[in-house]
């Protein structure tokens, strides 16, 4: 299964430069640069069906659009990776669904394996 990657970037330097290396990985079908900033940024990623939207959190634009939850609810396997290249470190935000009809959906959802 091909992942489908939008990488939100308003010419953010750190985000281009992960667009480049990222194109020379995976098939450019699957990959995306949309800019946050335009008036058609959430009618293109829908266009793209995203699994994967990856953002500079230093760029404001990106950043500040992603706190939208339409991209959550939008995707059902959605997720969002948070670059963070002050810290080093990357957030992942995913869209998982699960049963909460008794407390034991809960903790089964608490106590299973992160990735399982």
């Amino acid at each position: 299964m091909q992942a489908n990657v939008v990488i939100l970037s308003s010419q953010s330097l750190f985000a281009e430069g992960i667009a480049k290396r990222l194109q020379q990985t995976l098939q450019s079908a699957a990959l995306r640069v949309i800019d946050p900033a335009t008036s058609t940024a959430m009618n293109d990623i829908t266009d793209s069906a995203p699994s994967i939207v990856i953002f500079d959190v230093t760029d404001t634009k990106a950043a500040s659009f992603c706190t939208q939850n339409d991209l959550l609810y939008s995707f059902p396997s959605l997720r969002l990776i948070r670059i963070d290249p002050e810290s080093e470190q990357m957030r992942v935000l995913t869209s998982e669904c699960h049963q909460a009809q008794q407390v034991q959906d809960l903790l089964d959802v608490i106590y299973r394996p992160l990735y399982a």
